[in-house]
C-alpha cells in the first residue's frame, strides 16, 4: 500500500499545502483507519455505498463526516449526464487538493474519458466501475488488488447486502441492476451492464433485517424493475417478489422506485393492493410525443401511458403519479414539445423531474441528427419546470384540511431547505405515503427527540412552493 511522509500527514487537509519532500520519514497506511463516504446519483448508488460502508467499517475503520480529514475517501460516482460526471470529478479533485495524504477509492459509473482524467490524480488508489464495488473492502484489507481475478460468484448474484442505512429513515433495497433496453439517450447499460436480478430469498431476508432494525419505509429499487426475475432460474417476476416483500414488511410501508408503464399488468396491480404498498408510482414518460418516444427507443407510447395512469386512478384512492421528462432530445420539434406540455398537464403529475437532454458518447442519440440548440433546450426546460411547479402546488393544495400520516425524518433532513424563523429546531418533517412532504411543529422537546423514525398524524393547514405545513394531531405524553 502507498506510504506517505509524516509532513504530508501533518499538513493534509490544509488548502494550498504542497506535497511533502520525498525521503523524509514514512509511515504505512495500515493503522490509519478513518474513512468517509461520498455518493453521487441514483438510489442504486446510495444502496451500493451503504453495502460498502458496512463491509469497510467491519474491518475496523472509523467513519468521519465527508468534510473532515480521513485516511480513505470512498467516492461512488454517477455519469448519467455529462454534468453529473464533471461534478463527481471536481469533488474528487477537491478532496485530493485538501487531503494530499489521503487515498481515494473511486467506484461507480464513469465514462472512459472520465476514468482517464481520474487516473491522473495521484491520490486515486483504486479506480473501477460497478462490478468491482464488492471488492473495495478486500482491497483496503490487502486481500485483493485491481487486475486480479474476482472470487467465484453466481451468474446473477449482486453480492451486496445491507442491514441498516446510515442516518436515514427510509432504506433502499436494490433488487435488480443493469438494463437490456438501450434507450437512445441512456448510457446506463454501458456502465452497469445487462439486467441482473437478485435472489428473492436474499431480498426478503434483507427486508426482515431492515424492519427489525427500525426502518419504517423500504424503497424497492433497480435500474429497470420491469425486468426483475427474467434472468433467474427458474424465471420469476416483480409481482412474485413484491408479494413476498409485503408479507415480510410487518408494519413498515413499501415504496417502488422508478418503474416502467408496461409493468402494470393485472398480476402486479393485484399485489399492489396490499396495504403495505404506498399509492405512489414514479413512471417515466420522457416525452409526450410518440415520434420522440420512437427515436428514444422507449417501449411505450403516449396513449399507453394515459391508459396506465387512468387505470391506476380508477383502482387506487388518489394515487400520486410522478415522472421523468427529457427535453431537447435530438429531433424534438417545437410541436413535439407542445405535445409534452399537453400530456403532462392532462396526466396531472404530482412531480416532474425535468432533464435537459445530455449527449452521452456511445449512445444511439449521440449519432442522431437534429440536435436542438442549447438555448432552446434551456427555454423548454424552464417552460416545463413552470408547469411542474403549477401541478405540484395543485397536488399539495389538494391535501389542505385533511389528515395525513407522516414518517418523520431523522436529523437535519427534516429541516433541509428551510430559512428564516420557521426553520427552528422544533420543526420536524417527513413524507406521507403519497410522497407529500409535510412540516410541522413538534409539540414538545421530548417529542422532537422521539418522533424521528416514527409515523405521526398531521392535519395539513397550508401548501407552499415545495412542501405542505401542518399541525400535529395527538396527545403528547
Amino acid at each position: 500500500m502507498r506510504e506517505l511522509t509524516a509532513e504530508a500527514r501533518r499538513h493534509g487537509g490544509e488548502e494550498g499545502r504542497g506535497k511533502a519532500r520525498e525521503g523524509e520519514r514514512e509511515r504505512e497506511w495500515e493503522g490509519v483507519k478513518t474513512v468517509s463516504f461520498h455518493t453521487f446519483g441514483c438510489r442504486l448508488n446510495q444502496y451500493d455505498t451503504e453495502a460498502i460502508r458496512e463491509e469497510v467499517l467491519a474491518l475496523g475503520y472509523t467513519e468521519v463526516p465527508a468534510d473532515e480529514p480521513a485516511a480513505v475517501h470512498v467516492v461512488n460516482t454517477c455519469a448519467v449526464t455529462a454534468d453529473s460526471g464533471v461534478k463527481a470529478r471536481r469533488h474528487i479533485q477537491r478532496i485530493a487538493r485538501r487531503r494530499p495524504e489521503c487515498r481515494i477509492v473511486v467506484v461507480g459509473c464513469s465514462t472512459p474519458l472520465e476514468k482517464e482524467r481520474l487516473a491522473r490524480i495521484p491520490q486515486v488508489a483504486f479506480l473501477a466501475g460497478n462490478e468491482e464495488k464488492d471488492m473495495v473492502a478486500s482491497f483496503l484489507n490487502g486481500g485483493w488488488k485491481p487486475g486480479e481475478p474476482f472470487p467465484a460468484r453466481g451468474k446473477t448474484s449482486l453480492g451486496s447486502r445491507i442491514s441498516r442505512y446510515a442516518d436515514h429513515t427510509r432504506a433502499n433495497i436494490k433488487v435488480q441492476d443493469g438494463c437490456d433496453r438501450f434507450c437512445s439517450f441512456c448510457v446506463i447499460p454501458f456502465l452497469r451492464g445487462r439486467s441482473r436480478s437478485r435472489d428473492p430469498r436474499e431480498v426478503v431476508e434483507e427486508v426482515g433485517r431492515l424492519v427489525e432494525n427500525g426502518y419504517r419505509e423500504l424503497v424497492i429499487t433497480g435500474v429497470h424493475l420491469q425486468d426483475y426475475g427474467l434472468d433467474l432460474s427458474p424465471p420469476s417476476s416483480l409481482a412474485a417478489l413484491l408479494r413476498d416483500v409485503a408479507a415480510a414488511a410487518g408494519g413498515s410501508r413499501v415504496r417502488l422506485s422508478s418503474i416502467g408503464a408496461r409493468s402494470f399488468r393485472p398480476e402486479l396491480l393485484d399485489v399492489l393492493e396490499h396495504p403495505a404498498f404506498c399509492p405512489h408510482w414514479h413512471i417515466p414518460l420522457q416525452s409526450g410525443s410518440d415520434a420522440v418516444l420512437e427515436r428514444m427507443r422507449r417501449d411505450h407510447g403516449v396513449s399507453e401511458m394515459r391508459d396506465v395512469v387512468g387505470s391506476l386512478r380508477e383502482r387506487f384512492e388518489e394515487p400520486s403519479i410522478t415522472t421523468d421528462i427529457i427535453v431537447g432530445h435530438p429531433g424534438e420539434s417545437a410541436a413535439d414539445f407542445e405535445m409534452t406540455l399537453e400530456a403532462a398537464r392532462d396526466l396531472r403529475f404530482a412531480k416532474i423531474h425535468v432533464f435537459p437532454y445530455s449527449a452521452r458518447e456511445g449512445t444511439l442519440a449521440w449519432k442522431l441528427g437534429g440536435h436542438v440548440d442549447a438555448l432552446e433546450v434551456r427555454r423548454r426546460a424552464r417552460a416545463l419546470r413552470a408547469l411542474e411547479a403549477e401541478l405540484a402546488l395543485e397536488f399539495r393544495a389538494s391535501f389542505v384540511g385533511r389528515g395525513v400520516r407522516v414518517l418523520v425524518e431523522r436529523g437535519s433532513a427534516s429541516r433541509e431547505g428551510f430559512a428564516g424563523p420557521e426553520a427552528s429546531e422544533s420543526v420536524l418533517g417527513g413524507l406521507t405515503e403519497r410522497y407529500l412532504r409535510v412540516r410541522f411543529e413538534a409539540p414538545s422537546e421530548p417529542a422532537r427527540e422521539r418522533f424521528p423514525g416514527t409515523f405521526q398524524d398531521v392535519v395539513v393547514e397550508s401548501a407552499g412552493e415545495t412542501e405542505a405545513w401542518g399541525r400535529w394531531q395527538g396527545v403528547d405524553p
